[in-house]
């Protein structure tokens, strides 16, 4: 999977962008700050994902004089299908999607057709910050190996929904049985898929914390469903049902779910540095896009912002040959344009490189 092309209008300070055609494998874009290296990155990802990593409120990325921000992209499958994708932004949270010329409900449809795997400047976050951070990493990777996964996941939000209006109703004498059975089914089914992929997953990600981490001590990853282990979570919601209804929302079940990283029994984000928490994100993404790719036959678009911050010149060097070994496309932004030379270096074809500067973009090679 690949992008054969890409547009981006109105799109922050991106006003007319045209990346022609882009290499299927290695994409350098560099210039100075502020340029608009971090824009280009977002727009792409917006098409994949049909959000921003940088805000929740779409309306941010539409440029201030202009009604609506576009971006389209064609992108190429495993089986050499073409596809095109388009979203469009309309101030006050319009938003539409295209596929194939078709306007799809949501963003699921973009989702199927363009993975989006992003090695963001704060991917740090992915290990410092809360639960849901991982659980957002997680369902991304099981989303794209289980095709069942989507619509578990909806059923069991739709009755955990229903569930947590019940809890803040005052009146006695409601009946929990029905709902707690639905939530119990549903979220037995989304907590197995997770554990399935999970299982697929762990030796992966051993293998990247391996060549980025190897240094910082003994790793242990832990699933947590979001229940107490070895209890169904149909016992589990009968017995929190008082405490659930005191609190107004269902305290367990799998919207609770969590990848517990320790080193020698401690929170990893107590032991390791921003830097090295950065190093282990990475590898967490990495054994991620390699998971997809082994069991689900699908190459990620990898993007990856920022590239030399926080790593060295050794790691900069793995991330690359890993990279080059995955076979994906990739986009790298960076202020130093040498990096060029380090992926024409490792890259079996020659790397194309792009220039932007105040919104502007101009390829190179």
């Amino acid at each position: 999977m690949y992008l054969e092309s890409f547009v981006a209008r109105n799109f922050r300070n991106l006003t007319h962008l045209d990346l022609g055609s882009p290499s299927p494998r290695f994409n350098v874009i560099f210039g100075g700050n502020a340029s608009g290296k971090t824009s280009l990155l977002e727009a792409i990802h917006l098409l994949g994902l049909g959000a921003s990593f940088r805000s929740h409120d779409l309306d941010t990325v539409i440029q201030w004089n202009a009604p609506v921000a576009t971006v389209v992209g064609r992108v190429v499958n495993a089986a050499g299908g073409r596809v095109q994708l388009g979203a469009e932004m309309a101030r006050r949270g319009g938003f539409r999607a295209k596929v194939g010329g078709v306007e799809c409900r949501g963003r699921s449809g973009l989702v199927k057709e363009l993975s989006v795997v992003l090695l963001a400047a704060d991917v740090h976050k992915l290990v410092e910050g809360g639960p849901g951070e991982r659980r957002r990493h997680l369902d991304w990777g099981v989303f794209h190996v289980e095709q069942t996964y989507l619509s578990a996941w909806r059923v069991y939000r739709r009755a955990l929904e229903q569930r947590n209006a019940l809890l803040k109703v005052s009146k006695s004498g409601i009946d929990f049985e029905a709902w707690d059975e639905q939530v119990a089914q549903a979220g037995e089914v989304v907590t197995q898929l997770r554990l399935q992929y999970w299982r697929d997953a762990e030796a992966s990600l051993r293998h990247f914390v391996g060549l980025l981490v190897s240094d910082s001590g003994e790793f242990t990853f832990d699933f947590v469903a979001g229940w107490r282990e070895g209890v169904s979570l149909a016992e589990v919601l009968e017995r929190t049902r008082v405490r659930d209804r005191a609190l107004g929302w269902t305290s367990v079940g799998p919207h609770r779910a969590d990848i517990r990283i320790r080193i020698g029994g401690r929170p990893v984000s107590e032991v390791l540095s921003r830097g090295q928490q950065k190093h282990l994100a990475y590898a967490m993404k990495l054994a991620q896009a390699a998971v997809v790719r082994e069991v689900a036959g699908v190459d990620p678009v990898i993007l990856v912002d920022d590239f030399t911050a926080e790593l060295d010149v050794g790691r900069q060097n793995i991330v690359l040959d890993q990279l080059e070994s995955l076979g994906s496309q990739v986009f790298v932004t960076t202020l130093d344009e040498g990096v060029w030379e380090a992926v024409a270096q490792r890259s079996n074809g020659i790397p194309a490189l792009f220039h932007v500067e105040h919104g502007e973009v101009a390829r190179v090679l």
